[in-house]
């Protein structure tokens, strides 16, 4: 039998440490831990499950990184993956009545339960306007 189960945990320490996302405008809004129980029998299985729950669908960098990391699943047996997301958001006005708001989400996976071990990143991109939020994209 085929499943998954989804664990998340908010992290409360500040882990905003990426100087690039925020000095292109972004302000952090937090992270969250993520495990997942994996038990499918293909790296793209796992890839399409990982995309699904970071909002997939996805191609290109992000495809392969998810991948990879399904391929490392499979060739340890682990029982879980593991990554944490951190959130940040970049809000632009263009009048009183009109917004934008941008939400990018960088995927960061894991080998460990502790969240050591690094495997690769993963980062996506969505654009909401007062009529609604656009496709979610690989940044």
């Amino acid at each position: 039998m085929n499943y998954v189960i989804k664990e998340v945990e908010t992290i409360q320490e500040d882990l905003s440490s990426s100087p690039q996302v925020l000095a292109a405008g972004f302000v952090y809004k937090g992270a969250k831990k993520n495990s997942t129980e994996l038990q499918y029998a293909t790296a793209s299985a796992v890839a399409g499950i990982l995309a699904s729950f970071i909002g997939g669908p996805f191609t290109g960098p992000i495809m392969g990184i998810l991948v990879s990391f399904g391929g490392y699943y499979l060739s340890i047996h682990a029982p879980r993956a593991y990554w944490i997301t951190k959130t940040y958001t970049k809000e632009e006005r263009v009048t009183d009545a009109y917004a934008t708001l941008t939400i990018r989400k960088d995927h960061h996976y894991y080998k460990y339960h502790d969240h050591t071990g690094f495997i690769d990143t993963a980062s996506t991109i969505q654009v909401c306007m007062p009529y609604g939020c656009g496709p979610v994209e690989e940044y």
